[in-house]
């Protein structure tokens, strides 16, 4: 519980590992996922970012290296990983809280109006990406509720400066 990281080895899907992993997604502190190649993701743990590692191939264990590097770099800027608890929570709080439900549908539906910006205009194509990658984002556990109404904010007050600009 006091760690600053744990990295947890599903590898032959060990009670024990489930068991401090459940912990840590309980209290939100940075945890990475690995399995070795060939093992199959615990059904629900599959739509979390998991480093598949297979030691007989050198590369892909450097990159499995690199990838917990970048995974590290983002909890020293503050990221806090989500999980099916995070997950659950943040589901009952939108299920619970209309208001925020309906702010958060006006904040994506105003990203679909047209906007200037320095290489014309937006087109709503430009738009789907965008909704797409905040969609991928806070599907897969990349990105936390808070941190989706934040980056939200992020987007719609550069598409108001880009307007402003015109």
């Amino acid at each position: 519980m006091e760690s600053p990281l744990v990295i947890a080895d599903l590898t032959d899907s060990n009670p024990n590992v489930f068991y401090e992993l459940a912990i840590r997604h309980a209290i939100r502190k940075p945890y990475i996922q690995v399995i070795s190649e060939g093992q199959k993701i615990p059904f629900d743990l599959s739509g979390i970012r998991t480093i598949v590692i297979d030691i007989t191939d050198l590369d892909n264990v450097e990159n499995a290296k690199k990838e917990m590097e970048n995974q590290i770099k983002e909890f020293n800027k503050g990221h806090i990983p989500d999980s099916p608890v995070s997950i659950a929570s943040s589901a009952n709080l939108l299920q619970t809280d209309s208001d925020l439900a309906a702010e958060i549908a006006d904040r994506i539906s105003y990203l679909g109006q047209p906007y200037e910006s320095g290489y014309g205009y937006a087109d709503n194509e430009e738009i789907e990406v965008i909704s797409r990658k905040l969609y991928g984002l806070r599907e897969f556990g990349l990105i936390s509720l808070e941190d989706l109404s934040s980056k939200l904010d992020l987007l719609i007050s550069k598409i108001d400066l880009l307007t402003k600009e015109k």
